[in-house]
């Protein structure tokens, strides 16, 4: 991170603009991995984010229908269609 930064700043600011946002440099970067680290070590059951923006709809699985419901099916679809004429 150091030696990109010394380098080539426009690579540098690509790369770690997210750090550059949270205020983190390059001497931060330890401190922060070392942290988390601890953090782990006391607690090592995975902590769960909580999750933004609209929730997943739920999947719906269409019941597969046997032949003799796919005809009632048909017979009643038609029997609607001709009682709307």
């Amino acid at each position: 991170m150091e030696y990109l930064e010394e380098e080539d700043e426009e690579r540098y600011k690509k790369q770690f603009s997210t750090f550059i946002k949270a205020g983190i440099t390059s001497d931060k970067v330890e401190d922060m991995y070392t942290e988390a680290h601890e953090a782990i070590r006391e607690n090592p059951a995975a902590q769960l984010a909580e999750k933004k923006g609209k929730p997943a709809k739920p999947y719906r699985r269409l019941v597969a229908l046997n032949k003799k419901q796919r005809l009632n099916k048909i017979k009643d679809a038609k029997a609607a269609f001709e009682a709307s004429q």
